[in-house]
């Protein structure tokens, strides 16, 4: 099955939230035409919708998730996540920069952000 598609429909001249049109879920309809009915409808796939989703569909809801970018949201692609890991990564290199005055030998290069 194809993924669902936006049907314009009268919600979309309610503006934009952030340079984003925001159409209602109820603009949304399977490529296939049909008409589905369902449980429960959650917008925003980051860590809280998809904790929502996954848990509705254990106590046996049908459930429509719907997210404009990637599924774990901002924290999960851009933002805490990442932020983690860097942070991490220039304290490990920051111990290697030190790591004599431990007796250990090691040598710091530089930091590969695309490894």
């Amino acid at each position: 099955m194809e993924p669902a598609r936006h049907v314009p429909g009268p919600l979309d001249s309610l503006g934009t939230i952030g340079g984003h049109s925001s159409p209602s879920w109820e603009t949304f309809v399977a490529a296939d035409g049909a008409d589905n009915n369902v449980d429960v409808v959650i917008l925003g796939g980051g860590s809280g919708g998809y904790a929502a989703a996954l848990r509705a569909a254990e106590l046996g809801k049908s459930v429509v998730l719907i997210e404009k970018d990637k599924v774990g949201g901002t924290c999960l692609h851009r933002g805490c996540i990442p932020t983690k890991a860097l942070l991490h990564a220039g304290e490990i290199a920051d111990a290697a920069r030190e790591s004599a005055q431990f007796g250990v030998n090691a040598s710091f290069e530089g930091i590969d952000m695309a490894g």
